[in-house]
């Protein structure tokens, strides 16, 4: 190459560099616009998967699921706590039992949720078809007992007591 060729190609780049300001703004622009875009597309993945995630019928099994961890755990933190001469001992064997069933806990976590959620799924449509499939009376009769159910089983629970001693002199003859 003749150096008055390079010098052209050397002053065209230069030439290029001033434009490039103004043409790098509009890229990180487009940059920024298709960031955003992948955000958003993001953010509506997310919020799918949380209502995927959420269950329709058996929310209660896991709500119950909770509920019976924390209580176990509290039980345990408290028979640990009150373990005295043993507690050397107790601590070895969790950590022992932690290294040896945590590989395991982790490998099958999340299968409990997928097998709820599969339940789940069958509820919702054995609901969907049964709701098809019934008449509109069934469906309010049904809407009206629940509605009485928890006031049934408060006047149940109440006289249950007071009707107990006397259902036990019947049956087994105290007297």
């Amino acid at each position: 190459m003749a150096e008055g060729e390079e010098e052209v190609n050397i002053q065209e780049e230069a030439n290029k560099g001033e434009e490039n300001p103004q043409e790098e703004a509009n890229i990180q622009e487009e940059t920024n616009k298709g960031e955003e875009n992948i955000q958003e597309e993001a953010n509506i993945e997310e919020e799918a998967n949380k209502e995927e995630e959420s269950l329709k019928y058996l929310d209660f099994v896991q709500a119950a699921t909770v509920y019976a961890r924390a209580s176990f755990s509290k039980l345990y933190l408290f028979a640990k706590d009150k373990s005295g001469p043993f507690k050397p001992g107790v601590n070895t064997v969790e950590s022992r039992f932690k290294s040896v069933v945590r590989p395991v806990y982790n490998k099958f976590q999340p299968v409990p949720n997928k097998v709820l959620k599969f339940a789940d799924r069958r509820v919702d449509a054995y609901v969907t078809v049964l709701d098809r499939i019934v008449p509109p009376i069934v469906k309010r009769a049904s809407i009206q007992a629940y509605s009485v159910a928890p006031g049934a089983a408060l006047a149940v629970a109440s006289y249950l007591p007071l009707h107990t001693k006397r259902l036990s002199k019947v049956l087994y003859g105290d007297g």
